[in-house]
């Protein structure tokens, strides 16, 4: 209210769904109070400004684990607590416990091994995705009721057996020996706030905010509407609660998401108030008109949620031709490469067309941008890496491949050198990383012995320490002996300055420099409470290299006046902006059920699940209703292709696919457009 002073650090707590929508609220909060101080010279919004490095304003899961820390010893563990998301352990407590299964399977009947429709390992890694599809639902494995889980899928017969005695007891002995580490897991962050809430445990924390967004609202599933009531009441009576959504954008189902989740807070009772927004700020009204058209047919067909007064408005015009503003690439999806060279000159000739109108105006960074919008991470890495043999520079944005970065393998290499110091393979790696980067001429050992060999190895590197460090080889071996292991690999990466070797591109530099820290702050954090060695180190870095472990990256944002392209999933592009929007794959059937693997929801009380063999069969176990599943996948199909469309500032590409007979795909509600 108008008389009301807010203190915007601890009144108000903002939520969202995922760190860029999170980077990106804060960004334009920041840009709005710079505006308004430009306005009115008023020192406040200069303050506000600074403010901003200390308001919450986070992902959901973020402000789990805040909250926990609070109550961490209610929960038996100390206030200093770790967030694991470590999988290893978890890998092991598995492969265990299946192993047991197995043994005990084989001799009741020396036949079973035989019966396995999957090979054990892979049953292992099914098994784990099995129970983090239900975590991803924020539902807790341990505490489901095994007594109602049906009859099983006839070609995993033996699969409820895995459930009650592999997956359970693997999760509840993982649980526990976290706990006695005095850690938390990740996935259990969101299901423990949910237990104190709903026991009504959770006592005044010393956090009474009088203001809560949450942002992408639609994308909450039960647990975490009931959480987030739950913690409104914790935060006392004057907490107000303001939800922004738009059902049209709900794409995380496989999240536990439905179109119910204003319904479900109680959006229909006099207690709240009800705004409506259809005015777009971004997006040009001409491109806006022109996908009415398309969400009128999906609205017609009821696979959106759109009516007449749905219609975005805007009043903003970009300086772009009207034939420009949603271009149609007609190529043969058969031929890859033939597919991929129409795109790349499409690609091409967007690129021209935004420096042309570059050079007539100032463009923001995201104006900037040309975004390659997929539905799966393995079309980033196709496209990625065809892009590798032009001249185009596609940016993969879903950084998870810190363990596959120059800066890692090269510290892999100088740490296998030092923990087999006399191999000779691993010291002519090191020698030719970019620690040393000395390129070794294999010819000059032509009549060694395998010792002679070994003897020039070490020499070379004696010659190069002596030269950086003052030491031989040996006594760089010893330092790692007697000192401490991270004072050591930061004296040779200081000396070597392998970052200078790596390239000559200063922003090139700065990046190996950042992702080397970065890997560092990891492996320190997991091992904080154990002597730390340097076969700690190598063991760590072997296991999620071979292992292709997924882990974010940093990624420096450089400000500059060139085009950005970009390829990311609809999902992690939701909430953001791109001046031109590439659609690459709209030929996939959005009605078909088939999946390869195990799928999982939870519904009523009842765990219910389908698997895909790979060749073309579908199996699904009691309850589950095929005709529904197919028609809320296409509904939502179609609201992710909502989100992609609407994610455009200035024009939309999409490319056609002249070999699909597919009926129900996005390019067909594309075709509409003429």
């Amino acid at each position: 209210t108008a008389d009301a002073v807010v203190d915007i650090v601890s009144d108000i707590a903002m939520i969202t769904f995922t760190k860029d929508a999170a980077e990106n609220m804060n960004r334009r909060l920041k840009r709005i109070f710079m505006n308004y101080f430009v306005l009115t010279s008023n020192e406040k919004y200069m303050h506000l400004i600074e403010d901003m490095s200390q308001i919450q304003i986070t992902t959901i899961h973020k402000f789990a684990i805040s909250l926990l820390r609070k109550e961490c010893m209610r929960m038996g563990i100390g206030f200093d607590s770790q967030i694991s998301s470590e999988t290893f352990e978890r890998r092991n407590i598995y492969h265990s416990k299946l192993d047991i299964y197995l043994s005990e399977k084989t001799e009741e009947n020396p036949n079973f091994v035989h019966q396995l429709t999957i090979p054990s390992y892979e049953l292992e890694i099914m098994l784990i995705e099995f129970c983090d599809q239900l975590y991803n639902r924020s539902i807790d494995i341990k505490s489901i009721d095994t007594s109602l889980l049906g009859n099983p899928i006839e070609s995993i017969p033996y699969f409820n057996e895995l459930i009650e005695r592999v997956i359970i007891p693997s999760e509840i002995q993982y649980a526990n020996d976290l706990k006695e580490k005095n850690m938390i897991s990740l996935r259990d962050c969101m299901i423990n706030i949910h237990k104190f809430v709903e026991n009504n445990s959770i006592r005044s924390i010393g956090i009474n905010y009088k203001y809560l967004f949450i942002d992408e609202f639609q994308d909450t599933d039960d647990v975490q509407i009931e959480t987030i009531l739950g913690l409104q009441k914790v935060f006392g009576n004057n907490c107000r609660l303001f939800a922004v959504g738009d059902l049209k954008q709900s794409i995380y189902r496989f999240r536990g998401a439905t179109l119910s989740a204003f319904e479900k807070v109680g959006g229909n009772s006099d207690l709240w108030k009800e705004y409506s927004l259809n005015r777009n700020y971004r997006t040009d009204g001409r491109l806006l008109d022109i996908f009415d058209v398309v969400f009128t047919k999906m609205g017609a067909q009821r696979l959106l949620p759109y009516e007449n007064e749905d219609h975005l408005k805007s009043r903003v015009i970009k300086e772009y031709a009207d034939e420009l503003l949603v271009r149609k690439v007609e190529t043969h999806g058969k031929d890859k490469e033939k597919f991929m060279e129409d795109l790349f000159n499409e690609i091409r000739f967007q690129k021209k067309e935004i420096e042309k109108l570059s050079k007539q105006k100032k463009l923001s960074k995201e104006e900037m941008t040309i975004a390659i919008l997929v539905r799966y991470n393995y079309q980033i890495s196709n496209l990625v890496k065809a892009a590798e043999n032009t001249e185009l520079v596609i940016k993969d944005t879903e950084g998870g491949n810190l363990f596959r970065l120059p800066s890692t393998r090269d510290l892999y290499k100088l740490v296998l050198a030092i923990t087999h110091s006399y191999n000779k393979v691993y010291l002519v790696n090191f020698i030719e990383s970019n620690y040393v980067s000395m390129k070794l001429q294999l010819s000059n050992f032509n009549g060694y012995n395998s010792e002679e060999k070994l003897d020039e190895l070490v020499r070379i590197l004696d010659e190069y320490f002596m030269l950086l460090l003052g030491k031989k080889w040996d006594e760089i071996i010893s330092d790692f002996e007697t000192r401490p292991v991270l004072v050591v690999l930061r004296e040779i990466y200081e000396a070597t300055k392998p970052w200078i070797t790596y390239s000559s591109d200063r922003e090139l530099q700065l990046e190996y420099k950042s992702n080397y820290e970065c890997l560092l702050e990891k492996i320190t954090q997991k091992y904080s409470r154990e002597y730390l060695t340097v076969n700690m180190i190598g063991e760590h870095l072997k296991i999620n290299i071979t292992t292709y472990q997924e882990e974010a990256s940093r990624s420096k944002e450089i400000e500059t006046d060139e085009v950005n392209i970009i390829c990311t999933t609809i999902h992690k592009s939701k909430g953001l902006e791109y001046g031109t929007v590439i659609l690459p794959y709209t030929a996939d059937d959005i009605s078909s059920t088939y999946h390869s693997g195990l799928s999982v929801n939870y519904v009523s009380g009842k765990l219910i699940y389908s698997y895909g063999s790979g060749h073309g069969n579908m199996d699904y176990s009691d309850g589950y209703m095929i005709d529904t599943e197919s028609m809320e996948q296409e509904q939502e199909e179609s609201r992710i292709l909502y989100v992609a469309l609407t994610r455009a500032i200035r024009n939309v590409v999409w490319v056609k696919d002249l070999d699909s007979t597919v009926q129900q795909c996005w390019g067909n509600f594309m075709e509409v457009i003429e």
